[in-house]
């Protein structure tokens, strides 16, 4: 995996879509788009109604800040904080549920998302393994700055 991070955002060169910031009545539809994706499903280690009460309490607490674009009542684009301190914020579950993708929706809330971190001093930082996703990082001026392996071990049952 590569790991990025940001000084300055370059601004997309096209209108994006407004999206918000969440707030704890949004983690039911945010988890529900997570659960919904294919890609997302083998890191899921929990059921439902964990991930809904767990995200609830980490966006109340301010430990998770995430920007999301919606339709009709629904999340279809995400990006979030998974890891902060005083000086960087770690973001993931950067999504776009399928049917909405190339649409700029991702753009649209990493480049919230990391206005909003820059806004207050804090450096975003992120892994990828996707090119799709690189290509939509290095835009917005993330610059690669280390390789990262990543092995994930399954228990024996």
């Amino acid at each position: 995996m590569t790991m990025a991070r940001m000084k300055r955002l370059i601004e997309p060169d096209f209108l994006t879509v407004p999206a918000r910031c969440a707030v704890p009545a949004d983690a039911e539809a945010i988890c529900r788009a997570i659960f919904d994706i294919e890609e997302f499903r083998s890191l899921i280690v929990e059921t439902l109604e964990e991930r809904i009460q767990r995200s609830k309490e980490k966006i109340a607490d301010g430990f998770s800040t995430h920007f999301l674009i919606e339709e009709d009542g629904v999340v279809i684009a995400n990006a979030n904080t998974i890891a902060v301190s005083r000086r960087a914020a770690m973001i993931g579950g950067v999504f776009t549920v399928p049917g909405y993708r190339g649409k700029g929706l991702a753009t649209s809330v990493v480049s919230r998302l990391c206005r909003h971190l820059l806004e207050r001093d804090v450096v975003p930082v992120l892994f990828f393994e996707n090119p799709a996703a690189a290509t939509i990082y290095h835009k917005l001026g993330f610059v690669d700055f280390a390789e990262w392996v990543v092995i994930c071990l399954q228990p024996q049952h």
